[in-house]
């Protein structure tokens, strides 16, 4: 549906050529203490120290509908990930059931430094506790075809600390409400930045914009997607000064 923008894999993916193919899983223990940062969201929303300079949040890939698997293996290697989620109710056996589903399927965000990214990225993940029997999963790097680095290629595709933020609280509650859509289902109303100062989604940065007939705040996780909020009253609205934030893609 549009929802994942100028992201295709490299030509190398295309052709099923992974590096991770025919490599031992990676565990906790390929992992030095350095590596594993084992902070928790709430650190990051509300920091009580300094990270690491080198530090970004990495847009990847994991294997096919093990997105969810994937945060929980990447978080028991001591990295902090994370998965948007929304609640919305599904037919389960006949009977209509709140579930939790992903809001990007297929996609997760990491946060650490290139060298342990690249780690990730190089061989597929199994728990220490799983069957044998059961395959790993395997990540890989989104990237941005809409950017080259030095080298020529397509940039790996980062996303800015405060922007990443500003996803988290609007995706944190897991509200059936958020959406991801594409830039053809919404208009702009006004150029300018707006603060959600009352509700579920207070503190969170966007534009407000039009989807179908109603009035919302779009959140911009550009070169991604966009995500889309139920309707928010003008009162809650506040504007913000000062530019919009410029997305960043790594040179990795």
């Amino acid at each position: 549906m549009g929802t994942l923008m100028n992201v295709a894999t490299n030509p190398e993916e295309r052709q099923g050529d992974f590096p991770s193919e025919g490599l031992s899983p990676l565990t906790a223990a390929d992992l030095s203490q350095d590596d594993r940062i084992g902070v928790s969201l709430d650190c990051v929303l509300h920091p009580t120290h300094e990270f690491p300079q080198d530090y970004r949040w990495y847009a990847i890939r994991a294997t096919y509908g093990c997105e969810q698997e994937a945060e929980d293996l990447v978080t028991d290697l001591g990295l902090l990930a994370y998965v948007p989620k929304r609640k919305t109710l599904k037919l389960v056996r006949g009977k209509k059931k709140k579930v939790t589903e992903s809001l990007l399927p297929n996609l997760l965000f990491v946060f650490t430094d290139e060298s342990t990214a690249r780690k990730l990225v190089s061989m597929p993940l199994r728990s220490d506790h799983c069957r044998r029997d059961k395959m790993p999963v395997t990540l890989h790097f989104m990237y941005d075809h809409t950017s080259l680095n030095p080298n020529g290629q397509n940039c790996v595709v980062t996303i800015p600390r405060q922007e990443m933020l500003n996803l988290i609280r609007f995706t944190l509650a897991g509200s059936e409400c958020v959406r991801a859509v594409s830039q053809s289902e919404f208009r702009i109303k006004a150029d300018q930045q707006v603060m959600i100062t009352e509700g579920e989604f207070k503190g969170v940065v966007g534009r407000v914009a039009r989807v179908g007939r109603q009035t919302c705040v779009v959140v911009d996780l550009q070169p991604i997607c966009f995500f889309a909020s139920a309707y928010i009253p003008k009162a809650f609205l506040q504007v913000v000064d000062g530019a919009e934030p410029v997305s960043e893609t790594s040179q990795v």
